[in-house]
């Protein structure tokens, strides 16, 4: 099953659907930032776009903070997303309190290679990291300018 926005299905190990949030990055939009709710069913329960990362980073610390939100989240990285964009939506990630992220799409190798840019870039399709590691690791590639 494919949710609304590409990315693959939340499922416990049983394989029963779980509620989750879905972080995506699209570049070519006025607000790059969307936040997205998605129900057991994979509904859509409703989304919020975002131009900057403080309004993501005060979107996703109340959902982290309330108790009935989903705690599953998936980070969909579009193809042309910058480095600087994925770095600010995962430091989102970590100030809100999340500490892991199912990460959808290419890892950048570098600052000013957008997503998918090259037939290189490992496409990742729901690998779990660890946010703190997710954020180390984009670090390090900003470093490769």
């Amino acid at each position: 099953m494919v949710a609304a926005s590409g990315s693959s299905w939340a499922a416990t190990p049983a394989g029963k659907a779980v509620p989750y949030l879905e972080a995506r990055i699209n570049p070519k939009a006025t607000a790059p930032f969307t936040v997205e709710e998605f129900d057991g069913a994979m509904k859509s329960v409703g989304a919020i776009h975002r131009a900057d990362e403080r309004g993501l980073s005060l979107f996703l610390a109340r959902s982290f903070n309330d108790r009935r939100a989903p705690k599953r989240l998936h980070l969909v990285v579009t193809d042309g997303s910058t480095l600087e964009q994925v770095l600010a939506v995962v430091q989102a990630c970590r100030t809100a309190g999340f500490t892991t992220v199912h990460f959808f799409g290419c890892l950048l190798p570098g600052c000013g290679i957008a997503a998918g840019a090259t037939k290189d870039q490992k496409r990742h399709e729901g690998h779990e990291y660890k946010v703190s590691e997710l954020y180390d690791l984009l670090c390090l590639a900003s470093t490769y300018c």
